[in-house]
């Protein structure tokens, strides 16, 4: 990955309100075999993310969480073994539940 080049992400570190909620720079990642990376144009924050972020009965699994469950964007890069054709496609999102941790880590659908 070339030097320098970030992506912005919303996070939260510690389950509580609002106020846990903080805006970091991240590695923009590089997709790997058989993966798209997908610059995000607009993101759902639903009912089951702020009750995760609440705390109560939502244990944390990662260190660090991206509030994240519905979003919209353009495929910018594919990885090994994808179709180069599927740059600049748009294509909605959803989290893979096993790896929620990141922005990136999500299933890209066709629009």
């Amino acid at each position: 990955m070339p030097a320098g080049r970030t992506m912005k992400a919303i996070v939260y570190r510690d389950n509580r309100g609002p106020d846990v909620l903080r805006l970091v720079d991240h590695d923009l990642p590089e997709p790997g075999p058989g993966e798209v990376r997908v610059r995000v144009a607009v993101s759902g924050v639903n009912p089951t993310d702020w009750q995760a972020r609440s705390g109560p009965g939502h244990p944390r699994r990662f260190p660090e969480i991206t509030p994240h469950l519905d979003g919209a964007g353009t495929i910018d890069a594919v990885g090994e073994g994808v179709d180069p054709g599927r740059r600049g496609q748009r294509v909605q999102t959803t989290p893979n539940p096993a790896t929620i941790s990141t922005a990136w880590e999500v299933s890209a659908f066709l629009t």
